[in-house]
């Protein structure tokens, strides 16, 4: 039976390549015109804000579309930007080097640190006895499955970062597909819950996310919330949003196998103690390396750089093959570059501080602000950095008069965690792109679904509770 079938309660039509590119051609001309024309500089948008939106909506109908692979759609967003925009740019603002430098930023080293260390638990079956583990508490019907590895990344990603969490996890989503039929849904499912719940886990503690850490800092002067009032806070929405995943991802992906199971592996490997060891030590010392860096912390180091550890002991060691290096999937490493680039290009060309400009402060309640800046918080967090987004949206918000300054700082930092529907949303979205059963189409609609749901639990019912805690 055609996957189409199991994916979604409905066959989804697929367009024809050159049809679909009869339709998308005259919307990206139709964008590159404007951008010429500069149809809102009346508004004050700058002619490089105009070029810069036109590369957004380019960069944006690619990744929808996925008329070309996804990573090609990075390099075009980089092209563009060294090509058509760089040149209008004055080089105190925006140089070469900050188009490309994103390609190898600190949370992409980040990401390949994961990997690897998902490599090597692999390598010694740990991530096998782990997924059993897993099963023989939950059960092992697909539904029970996917809660529970959701269950546990959650937890995770509250106390690691959750590009790490969701590398680790995603490592036990492979053991427990593999005796599942490559049309089965439940692949799909499994997949995108670790990524989904990696993100939404993060709101629980204030350390669980960038954005978090970024609202504490923007907190207006006298106002304070303590670790322990935050996650009274984000918890109950961190567990509202872990069965709103799960419910989403239930109706959109009806799981085929009745049960799933952990095959025993017999493939040959050395059965020398010390590689075991080495892996869990490994994994325990870059976990305490990512809990106690940072301002406060025993030790200085970005998570990027201390993502390096199991790079250089697995490889170093021989406890991996250079041959698996050759194996990471770079090409998503290369899609979440192409989604840092285009935030810095929206960031340095003024069109996110446009966009940000365009609420109209005056006119609304406090109430109302804050749920339409939650709601544009999400929106540029689809399509760039959600650290980024938070780091240009929390400023306005701890600038508005409200009631209430420390709950509307929360509600709009926990919105830039609801972005979920494209591969570059989120480190955990691209990490789940890397997986061969998961295809941009699969993470557009239910991410779309669990994001909308998301901003509205947290302007309505999120923001009567965070009042509450928070005041």
């Amino acid at each position: 039976m055609p996957d189409a079938a199991f994916c979604y309660p409905y066959p989804m039509p697929r367009l024809s390549r050159p049809l679909a590119w009869a339709l998308v051609a005259p919307l990206i001309a139709a964008a590159v015109v404007a951008a010429r024309l500069d149809v809102l500089a009346s508004a004050g948008l700058s002619h490089e804000g105009h070029v810069a939106g036109a590369i957004v909506f380019v960069a944006a109908v690619l990744w929808m579309t996925e008329l070309v692979p996804l990573f090609v759609t990075s390099f075009v967003v980089l092209a563009l930007g060294l090509v058509w925009l760089l040149p209008l740019m004055d080089p105190a603002r925006m140089t070469a080097g900050d188009l490309t430098a994103p390609f190898f930023s600190n949370i992409v080293l980040l990401y390949l640190g994961g990997l690897v260390l998902g490599m090597g638990l692999h390598a010694r079956r740990h991530d096998e006895a782990l997924a059993r583990w897993i099963i023989r508490r939950v059960g092992d019907s697909p539904g029970r499955v996917l809660m529970g590895l959701m269950a546990a990344t959650a937890l995770l990603s509250m106390w690691l970062s959750n590009t790490a969490t969701a590398a680790m996890m995603l490592g036990l989503v492979t053991p427990i597909v593999t005796p599942l039929a490559p049309s089965d849904p439940t692949r799909k499912a499994l997949a995108l819950g670790v990524a989904f719940a990696a993100n939404v886990g993060g709101v629980g503690t204030p350390i669980g996310t960038p954005p978090n850490i970024i609202a504490l800092k923007n907190l207006p002067e006298g106002v304070e919330i303590s670790f322990l009032d935050w996650m009274l806070g984000g918890l109950p929405v961190a567990a509202v949003m872990i069965v709103v995943v799960w419910l989403t991802l239930r109706t959109f992906f009806r799981p085929a196998a009745k049960s799933v199971t952990v095959p025993i592996s017999d493939r040959e490997i050395d059965p020398g103690r010390w590689r075991d060891w080495l892996v869990i030590a490994t994994l325990i010392v870059t976990i305490f390396g990512w809990l106690s860096g940072g301002e406060g912390g025993l030790h200085s180091l970005s998570s990027g750089t201390v993502a390096l550890l199991p790079i250089l002991v697995f490889f170093g060691s021989g406890l991996l093959p250079a041959l698996s290096f050759r194996k990471v999937p770079w090409e998503v490493l290369v899609l979440f570059g192409g989604g840092l680039c285009l935030g810095e290009i929206m960031k340095r060309t003024g069109l996110a501080a446009f966009i940000v400009d365009q609420v109209p402060v005056e006119s609304l309640s406090p109430t109302m602000l804050v749920a339409i800046l939650a709601i544009m918080a999400c929106g540029l967090s689809t399509l760039m950095s959600n650290t980024a987004t938070a780091a240009l949206v929390m400023p306005l918000v701890a600038g508005i008069a409200m009631a209430e300054p420390a709950s509307g700082v929360a509600t709009v930092a926990m919105a830039c965690s609801m972005a979920m529907a494209l591969p570059i949303s989120t480190p955990p979205n691209a990490l789940a792109f890397s997986l061969e059963d998961v295809k941009t189409a699969d993470m557009l609609a239910p991410g779309l679904v669990i994001s909308i749901i998301g901003v509205l639990l947290l302007t309505t019912a999120g923001q009567w509770w965070l009042g509450i805690v928070l005041g």
